[in-house]
C-alpha cells in the first residue's frame, strides 16, 4: 500500500500490528517495494478520569484513607491495617457466636476484596482514546501530546522507530492529587494484594 500511495511515514500501533509490520516489512524490502519510515508511539496515558474518582473516594473511605496515602508510599500498609481489623472482628464475632455480626464483618471483609480487585483492573486498563475525549477537551488533549512530543525519546528498534514518552493528564476529578505523582499512584494501587 505504501508503494501505491507514495507514503513517507506510517504511524503504528504498539500491539499485535507491529508483528505484522515486521513481516510486511521484511517482504516489502525483499521485493523492493518502497518503505516509509515507521513510527509507534508507545506510552502510558495515566489520568483519573470518572471512572477513577469513584473508585478513588470508595478507597477512600472503606480503607480509611486520605488522598496523600495513594502517592505515599504507605497505601499497601494502611489497606493491610484495615483488613487486619476486619479479620479481628471476624474473630471476636465467631468467638461471640454471633451469627449477625459475623455476617456484617464477612460481608465488609469481601466487598473490601472486591473492591481492590475492581481498583487493580480499573487502573491496569489503558484507556481508550474516546474515553480521554470524554474527559478532556480535544485542544487539551492535543497540547498534552504536542508536550509529549516535544520532551519523547526516539530509539531505533527493528524496522521501527519507537517513541517513548508517558503522559500524566492533570486531575480534573482529582486536583488535590499532583498529575506527576500519577506513577506512583498506579503502582501503589497494582502492588495492593488481596488475601
Amino acid at each position: 500500500m505504501a508503494q501505491g500511495l507514495g507514503d513517507t511515514i506510517f504511524v503504528s500501533g504498539s500491539g499485535g500490528s507491529s508483528i505484522y509490520g515486521c513481516i510486511s516489512d521484511r517482504i516489502s524490502k525483499d521485493l523492493e517495494f518502497h518503505r516509509p519510515i515507521t513510527l509507534a508511539w508507545q506510552s502510558k496515558d495515566r489520568y483519573l478520569g470518572m471512572a477513577h474518582k469513584i473508585i478513588l473516594r470508595d478507597l477512600m473511605k472503606t480503607f480509611s484513607l486520605i488522598s496523600e496515602d495513594f502517592s505515599s508510599g504507605f497505601l499497601k500498609e494502611k489497606i493491610e491495617k484495615k483488613f487486619n481489623e476486619l479479620s479481628a472482628n471476624l474473630k471476636d464475632s465467631k468467638e461471640r457466636d454471633s451469627r449477625e455480626d459475623l455476617e456484617y464483618w464477612s460481608g465488609l471483609q469481601n466487598s473490601a476484596k472486591n473492591l481492590l480487585v475492581f481498583s487493580r483492573n480499573l487502573f491496569a486498563t489503558t484507556p481508550s482514546f474516546i474515553d480521554l475525549l470524554a474527559n478532556y477537551r480535544s485542544d487539551t488533549t492535543i497540547k498534552i501530546w504536542e508536550n509529549a512530543l516535544d520532551t519523547q525519546e526516539v530509539h531505533e528498534y527493528g524496522y521501527m522507530y519507537q517513541i517513548r514518552s508517558d503522559i500524566n493528564y492533570p486531575g480534573i476529578f482529582f486536583p488535590e492529587i499532583d498529575p506527576a505523582s500519577f506513577p506512583e499512584l498506579y503502582t501503589a494501587i497494582d502492588n495492593v494484594g488481596v488475601n
